[in-house]
């Protein structure tokens, strides 16, 4: 059982190495003197996924546990050995790198092996997300259809006046405003399907409406028509759609 997971010695079952007093260690420290950390470097700024590398040197490593700011993250038993740290899951600023080596032959007692260490710097920048550019909107409006004409008396003007009123158009947003005409000169705009004329008329003519639709994107529709003539007898009036 490794050291990693029997902390400390002679608890829940773990080993207790039976080193005589006075007996040298079989793995000194001199056997790990040429054992590094070869990436990242000591006082190097990291970002993002980065590679930490055990440069094993001349020494016989049989496996290396992989610690940042004292937490085992993971441990390599086959060379090369390393394992990518993804910084962006810590925070920004100094963090330490160990890597716990172990020899070869190496029982793996709790007071075995040797620690390495980098001091680094991790320095992840966010990427705010850009909303993705909406298309631009380049449909126009139905044409306005069903057009209907009443000629009404406005008893409050003693005047005849023409109640337009016709269907919705429809859109793929939004449908802005309606423009009306009469005889191709604009008399409004209204946001309804309905608008009063309230123009004077002569007898016996023959008057054009229009109208069309426009949306918030100012794409206009083409025009719906309708023509009416009118007639009078005496003081009364009225109108006929052509």
């Amino acid at each position: 059982m490794t050291n990693e997971s029997c902390i400390p010695e002679g608890i829940g079952g773990c080993p207790v190495a039976n080193t005589p007093p006075n007996t040298p260690p079989t793995t000194p420290s001199s056997m790990y003197a040429s054992v590094k950390i070869a990436s990242p470097t000591a006082g190097q700024t990291i970002v993002g996924n980065t590679v930490v590398k055990v440069d094993q040197g001349t020494a016989n490593i049989q496996e290396v546990s992989f610690r940042v700011d004292g937490k085992w993250q993971a441990t390599d038993k086959e060379t090369p050995f390393e394992w990518t740290w993804d910084t962006t899951k810590y925070s920004n600023g100094n963090h330490s790198i160990v890597a716990r080596v172990r020899l070869v032959g190496d029982a793996g007692n709790v007071n075995s092996g040797d620690q390495i260490a980098a001091a680094v710097k991790v320095s992840n920048t966010s990427n705010p997300t850009t909303p993705p550019v909406q298309p631009a909107d380049t449909q126009a409006p139905s044409t306005p259809n069903g057009l209907r004409a009443a000629l009404r008396l406005d008893w409050t003007k003693m005047s005849y006046v023409v109640d337009l009123n016709w269907l919705k158009s429809s859109d793929n947003d939004e449908v802005g405003q309606y423009t009306i005409k009469r005889d191709g000169s604009q008399l409004g705009t209204t946001t309804n399907t309905s608008f009063t004329d309230r123009k004077s008329m002569s007898a016996d003519q023959v008057y054009t409406y229009s109208v069309s639709a426009k949306d918030k994107a100012g794409n206009t529709s083409k025009e719906g028509t309708m023509s009416i003539s009118t007639k009078c007898s005496f003081m009364f009036c009225s109108i006929q759609v052509l």
